[in-house]
């Protein structure tokens, strides 16, 4: 058990850093013995999805569903929303834009229910980003509300500049700037709750018309 828990931690800390090739294989190697023993598997399976996601998404996906079925088997709100965001994050990184923002949205409230305030934030900072195109002034309001509460090298300490700079280049002339500094002001006013709330709303609306 020992071993699997450092293989797993280890696996993701090395995908993450930009050897994705390696943390995966470590991964990989923590799920099976997670799986021999039934012991941290749905934890094991989302780390194999986040190691794999940049370099094998369609991985990341069948170890998504797993572990959102095992996190569903053991009770875990908290690995369920990591297992949603882990599909998510495979989903978008396979161009399939609706199903990533469904699955991260569907993330948020359990990551929410379990306390994880932090996973919650960084979730509607991607999601933010898979929604500007989409959606540009709920996306501009979320970004600025996830980079207001990430620590980050801003003068406030937060994310909120260097997020400010880059959302307004990737908009472009889409928006002008009044519209644009509305949306990122609200943003800044939310509350990680309100964000939650937008978040699942703004997904819900922009691919209504997908639904059957």
């Amino acid at each position: 058990e020992s071993l699997m828990v450092v293989e797993r931690t280890l696996g993701a800390v090395l995908a993450l850093s930009g050897a994705p090739a390696e943390g995966a294989e470590i991964c990989e190697r923590a799920m099976s013995r997670a799986r021999e023993t039934d012991l941290w598997l749905a934890s094991a399976l989302t780390n194999v999805a986040y190691a794999t996601s940049s370099i094998d998404p369609a991985r990341a996906v069948e170890a998504s569903v797993e572990a959102i079925a095992e996190s569903e088997r053991v009770g875990s709100k908290y690995y369920l929303g990591s297992a949603w965001a882990g599909l998510g994050l495979a989903s978008l990184n396979l161009g399939n834009v609706e199903e990533g923002c469904r699955a991260y949205a569907e993330s948020l409230t359990h990551m929410l229910d379990s306390g994880a305030r932090q996973s919650v934030i960084l979730s509607i900072s991607r999601l933010s980003d898979a929604l500007l195109s989409e959606s540009p002034a709920a996306a501009i309001a979320l970004s600025a509300g996830a980079a207001k509460l990430q620590p980050g090298p801003g003068t406030d300490g937060t994310w909120l500049e260097a997020r400010y700079a880059r959302t307004r280049a990737r908009v472009g002339v889409a928006l002008d700037d009044r519209v644009f500094a509305d949306a990122w002001d609200y943003g800044t006013t939310l509350s990680v709750d309100s964000m939650v709330i937008l978040a699942r709303e703004t997904v819900d609306e922009t691919f209504a018309a997908a639904l059957p």
